[in-house]
Formats: C-alpha cells, sequence, structure tokens
C-alpha cells in the first residue's frame, strides 16, 4: 500500500481517511496497484515481513524508519505497570538517524502492547521510536510530555528554534518572554514598566515569537519558551521558559491500535512566574506525535498542547512578589492556565485544539510569559478516528 503523509493535529469524530491506491488488485501480488478493494489473496498491502520463521525483512522500510540495516527485532514488549525509557542510557536503544532531524532512540520489537493503567515514560536527549514487526495496541499511557520542573520529555527543546526578540531587563519592571512556537504561534511576552517609572530607556520590550516551523517528517521536539526579562543587576530573575513537548514516533508493519483508554502524549510545560519587578518566562510549545501502520486506529487521547506563561513579578506595599507559575500542557483538549500576577500581568494561556496561545498581560511592573504554541501530530498509512487529537487533523 502507498502510505501517504496525514497530518493530524485536534478533535475528529467517526471519520476514515487512506490514500489512494489503497488494497490490492485481486492477483494476489501485492502490488498495491489494483482498484482498492483489497480482496486479493496476496494482500496488495507492500508491506510484507519476509519469512517469520528465519526472521529476514524482505520490505524493511516504514516511511518514518528504515529497518534494514538492522537484524531481527527483540521479543514482544509489554508493559503492565510504570517503566521509562531513557533516549540516551537505555540499553534498549539502537541509534537511528533521521533525515534531516536529530538521531533518536530506535526500539524495535516484534509486537507492542500497553496495558490499561500502564505507563511508557520516554525522558532523554533524543527522540524516542518505538517500532513493531507486527501489531501495536496501547490502552496505556506513551508520555514525551514534559512538565514544570520533572524531566523533559523524550527530544524535548533539543533542536534550535528561529531566534526570537528576547524580552528586556528593566528596573522597573521587566518585559515577559515569549511561548514556544512550533505548529502553532505561541503568544509574545508582555510588556513591562508601562509607566516608565524607572529606567532611562522607556517601557521594557516584551519577547516576540518566532515563525511556525513547517511539519517535518521527522521526529524532534518543539520550541521551549523564553526566560523573562529580569529586573536588573542584583534584582529579581526572570521566570524560567517552559520546555516544548518531546518527541515519538510509534510505527507497525501491522496496525496500531490506541484505545479508549490509550493516550500518546507529548504536550509543553507551563512557565515560571517573574520575580520582583521581572518578566514571567514563556511556555513550551507542544511536540510532536507520529503515528504510522497498515491501519492506525486512535480511539483514545493524543495531545500535544503548549503550556500556560508565567506571571509578571512586582512590588507591591514595598514587598517583592513573584508572579504565579503556568500550567503545564493538557491530556485532551483543554487550555492551560496562564500564571496569576503579582500584580496585574498575568501569563498567557496554552494552545489547544479548543484555542490559540495567547499573550501575557502587559503591566506598570513586570510583563506576564506568552503562552507555548501547539505541537504537530502525523500519521502515515489510512486511519479513523472516534477518540479526541489536540491539535486538530489536517489533510495536506
Amino acid at each position: 500500500m502507498s502510505r501517504a503523509l496525514f497530518l493530524v493535529v485536534g478533535l475528529v469524530a467517526g471519520c476514515t481517511f487512506a490514500p489512494s491506491g489503497a488494497g490490492g488488485d485481486g492477483d494476489g501480488d501485492g502490488d498495491g496497484d489494483g482498484d482498492g478493494d483489497g480482496d486479493g489473496d496476496g494482500g496488495g498491502d507492500g508491506a510484507s515481513l519476509g519469512d517469520a520463521a528465519d526472521g529476514g525483512v524482505t520490505d524493511c522500510r516504514l516511511g518514518f524508519v528504515d529497518l534494514c540495516s538492522l537484524g531481527p527485532p527483540a521479543p514482544p514488549m509489554t508493559v503492565s505497570g510504570a517503566e521509562t525509557i531513557d533516549t540516551d542510557t537505555d540499553p534498549r536503544c539502537t541509534t537511528l538517524a533521521q533525515a534531516g532531524g536529530p538521531d533518536g532512540c530506535l526500539v524495535w520489537v516484534e509486537s507492542l502492547s500497553i496495558a490499561t493503567g500502564a505507563r511508557l515514560t520516554g525522558v532523554g536527549s533524543r527522540p524516542l521510536v518505538l517500532a513493531a514487526r507486527n501489531s501495536v495496541r496501547l490502552d496505556g499511557v506513551v508520555d514525551v510530555a514534559s512538565r514544570r520542573g520533572q524531566p523533559r520529555g523524550a527530544g524535548a527543546s533539543s533542536l534550535p528554534c528561529a531566534a526570537q526578540t528576547v524580552p528586556e531587563d528593566d528596573i522597573g519592571g521587566a518585559g515577559g518572554g515569549a511561548g514556544g512556537t512550533f505548529g502553532t504561534s505561541g503568544g509574545n511576552g508582555g510588556t513591562g514598566d508601562t509607566d516608565v517609572s524607572l529606567g532611562a530607556d522607556g517601557n521594557a520590550a516584551p519577547g516576540l515569537v518566532t515563525t511556525v516551523i513547517v511539519a517535518p517528517g521527522f521526529a524532534r521536539g518543539g520550541c521551549r519558551g523564553q526566560d523573562g526579562g529580569d529586573e536588573g543587576a542584583g534584582g529579581g530573575r526572570g521566570g524560567v521558559g517552559g520546555d516544548s513537548g518531546g518527541a515519538v514516533i510509534i510505527a507497525s508493519f501491522g496496525d496500531v491500535q490506541i484505545g479508549v483508554t490509550g493516550q500518546v502524549l507529548a504536550s509543553g510545560a507551563g512557565a515560571s512566574g517573574g520575580q520582583v519587578q521581572a518578566g514571567g518566562g514563556g511556555a513550551g510549545s507542544g511536540g510532536y506525535i507520529g503515528l504510522e501502520g497498515d491501519l492506525v486506529q486512535i480511539d483514545g487521547t493524543l495531545a500535544a498542547n503548549g503550556g500556560g506563561g508565567g506571571g509578571g513579578g512586582a512590588r507591591v506595599g514595598g514587598s517583592p512578589v513573584t508572579g504565579g507559575p503556568g500550567g503545564d500542557g493538557s491530556v485532551g483538549a483543554a487550555i492551560a492556565a496562564g500564571g496569576t500576577p503579582a500584580y496585574d500581568a498575568a501569563g498567557g494561556t496554552g494552545a489547544a485544539s479548543t484555542g490559540a496561545a495567547t499573550v501575557g498581560a502587559s503591566s506598570i511592573v513586570g510583563g506576564g510569559g506568552g503562552g507555548g504554541g501547539l505541537g504537530v501530530i502525523a500519521v502515515r498509512g489510512p486511519y479513523t478516528i472516534t477518540g479526541s487529537t489536540s491539535p486538530m487533523p489536517v489533510s495536506p
């Protein structure tokens, strides 16, 4: 079968999508050039794995991953509890070179099953790539999301993003950091010191977002949020920007089934609030989820949402007050909240399929940080969706 690339980025119910020419021609030769009825006894799926008895792989390339240099897969992988793969150190990892992208950690197995209530967490600097010779069944969670104060998701914030305008330091109130931009734009930071109360150069310019990155055909993390501007030398420090969501590919020569209780998570982290008179940090964008199979069935939840920006800091009644942290990117389609303000500059909300990232508020003191943009969900092969995906799906 010819596997066309579909970008899935939200919430769709009861739809089925398939590339043209899928199915056999009825003559059993498996060339996939027939009328798409798939009734040939040769299958016509173009994904033959050769003779199972000798472990040979006849068609050893998937759209996301080339397995031709590898031997037979490892035995079936079943996750029934909490398990973590560190993509830098786990012995199950084989280095996968991605054309145009970063090296990934490839885990190549006969089949993959994640039970209801189980969680497979990916951390480390490299994206996580799970490839199965046969079927994949997810009733539990695959998690490469980043969360404030916790290890970032696999491959998160590991590639540079285009330069952003840096928020300005200002003793009267610094600018807020911009949210990370990946599949969609993050929110700009808020302007600080709008009443030009202190400092010789007027108000404090905010961090401004960069351009959206065209959805790549390889796994990479999203974009980190900016740190907020500082009050000045020896003063309050700007909020720390949130890490982006990480990156995971789940690919199979058979079907990929994500059950009703199954989840694949790659949302970005919320940012910290600014200290006294400092700008809030910008939140991380969502990351990258790639799926590929003969049929990809999504009855559960996919989420690559942005985090919430940090609130701006202030001096209130002579006392230093730190802005609140932004919320981490959500599971599902809920919007991550921006951090509460020390005075009046809240952080921007994170992007989800239900709304775009918003800007941090401006203030006479420290400005708020911007919310993080959406990530990318890419699906190769025919797929059905009865569950929830965020960002919203598009067909290029």
